[in-house]
């Protein structure tokens, strides 16, 4: 379960508003199927990690957001993470990092030309 809430939290800063992330944005993000991001945000909720908070303005938009318990196993994980990612990339150097960079971003433009667009 933490790889999970590691994934999570990946996705996690660029989908929030305020404090509290859209639990569509966090599958798009993470390339999950709708009922996988609803397993995930299920069992991160049953262990406490998060809870869901429906959007006053529309009944449609659920949102999800950390409890403490969820913040203090980030701010436990993500440093290791970081650090374990930085090893990761340090056989590259600065120009092959630059290229790999590159190279994702186009990846990536393609993957969201391929993959089916949001309901709304």
């Amino acid at each position: 379960m933490k790889a999970s809430i590691l994934r999570l939290s990946l996705s996690w800063k660029s989908s929030t508003t305020r404090d509290h992330s859209l639990i569509q944005q966090i599958g798009a993000k993470l390339l999950l199927q709708s009922g996988n991001v609803t397993y995930v945000i299920d069992k991160l909720e049953e262990r406490g990690y998060l809870q869901r908070k429906p959007c006053p303005s529309d009944r449609r938009v659920i949102f999800a957001e950390l409890t403490a318990e969820g913040e203090r196993l980030m701010n436990e994980m993500y440093p290791k993470y970081s650090e374990r990612l930085h090893l990761a990339f340090s056989g590259l150097s600065d120009e092959e990092k630059e290229q790999m960079i590159t190279l994702l971003k186009k990846m990536g433009l393609q993957a969201e030309k391929l993959s089916p667009l949001p309901r709304k």
